[in-house]
């Protein structure tokens, strides 16, 4: 007795899409992960530059779209925490959205201070939408000329 199968032309061409993602998968396997981040809701982490000059050390961070109010610094033993929060304008109203890519919500970032930083010596200003932080080096922390004198070498500040 011979068993019945049952026709499928289409079969393979319905397939076609699966098997494409699962060669996607194998060969990049991160793209899972990056599809499963892209769909997580996400959170507001302002991009920040530090950076230091001879005499400070600077901190950038973006934050467009704030106001001077929403943004909080605090400073703790040697742990800079800059918090705020992005608030929804009341004025929008409910829509369809095809794309919603601006983030809401709060958030905190913790900088450590190095050790060469005098914390006494924090200034903070907020323009254009970037909240520049600097602080001054500690006098013994900044460079120094150092001068040859035959054999000695002495340190002038």
């Amino acid at each position: 007795m011979t068993a019945l199968s049952i026709l499928r032309p289409f079969r393979e061409v319905t397939s076609f899409p699966e098997h494409i993602n699962q060669v996607f998968r194998d060969v990049f396997p991160e793209m899972d992960s990056l599809e499963q981040s892209l769909l997580a809701p996400m959170s507001l982490a302002p991009k920040t530059d530090v950076y230091e000059e001879a005499d400070r050390i600077v901190l950038e961070m973006e934050a467009p779209g704030l106001r001077e109010e929403d943004l909080n610094l605090t400073l703790e033993g040697n742990t800079l925490t800059i918090s705020g929060e992005r608030k929804r304008s009341d004025d929008r109203k409910e829509g369809r959205y095809q794309r919603v890519e601006r983030y809401y919500g709060s958030f905190s970032r913790a900088f450590t201070l190095p050790s060469t930083a005098d914390p006494n010596s924090i200034e903070a200003k907020y323009e254009h939408g970037v909240l520049h932080v600097s602080m001054a080096k500690r006098a013994d922390a900044r460079p120094r000329q150092i001068k040859l004198n035959g054999q000695a070498k002495q340190l002038t500040a």
